[in-house]
């Protein structure tokens, strides 16, 4: 099976990627489409704008508010059958940001909700709202096998991963850059960016031959290496 990724640019808020024999449709708002019937997003860390506060950090709430809204418009763009949380949904403790999530989640019966479990929803799993949503350690959709965390002890599966928040940097003359998320295809991996909005990420060290898509003003940015 083809480890190349062809990348064709639909318009400026998406391209469709040809790999592994099967087409991916990444999309200007962080998300990935399956098959038509997976909307896959991943790292929100939820809890994390209200785990700061209560430690004396004072982060503006509007982060908070502005993390339900992208998942609003997300849904209401994609009308998706299936939502994949590609872990680290949950940052920390439970907090009042865990109630508004589920009762965001309770408000739309439509649309089948899957956590993949990464290292930061230990919490979660261990906790009073486990029951609340589906959650697995992997997820295979077709030729691809979903994970929060790459695993470095299957290298002959196609995966499709999140947890390093990938960025990418792109330099110009006179010493100038910019720096942005991106999704990113590694042969047989392909690395998601985080969904949320206040979450860092480490840029990449990318291999010759490999391809980037930067997201930056409401676009996607193709970009070979």
């Amino acid at each position: 099976m083809d480890s190349l990724c062809h990348l064709e640019q639909i318009s400026a808020t998406q391209i469709q990627a040809k790999w592994a024999g099967e087409s991916l449709q990444l999309h200007f708002d962080f998300s990935l489409q399956i098959a038509e019937k997976y909307c896959v997003v991943s790292d929100l860390h939820l809890g994390k704008v209200q785990h700061f506060r209560k430690n004396g950090i004072a982060i503006p709430t509007a982060l908070r508010a502005e993390g339900f809204l992208q998942l609003d418009r997300l849904v209401q763009r994609h009308r998706p059958a299936n939502l994949v949380f590609l872990g680290d949904l949950f940052h920390s403790d439970p907090n009042s940001e865990w109630d508004e999530f589920f009762n965001w989640m309770e408000l739309r019966p439509e649309i089948n909700f899957i956590l993949v479990v990464g290292n930061h929803d230990r919490q979660f799993t261990h906790s009073s709202y486990a029951q609340r949503i589906e959650s697995v350690a992997e997820l295979q959709i077709g030729p691809y096998l979903l994970l929060h965390e790459e695993d470095k002890e299957r290298p002959d599966a196609f995966q499709i991963s999140g947890h390093i928040h990938p960025k990418v940097r792109i330099r110009g003359k006179a010493r100038q850059s910019i720096s942005m998320p991106c999704f990113h295809f590694e042969k047989r991996n392909l690395y998601l960016p985080a969904f949320g909005q206040f979450t860092g990420g480490m840029h990449i060290k990318a291999q010759k031959g490999s391809k980037s898509v930067g997201l930056a003003a409401n676009k996607l940015w193709p970009l070979e290496h």
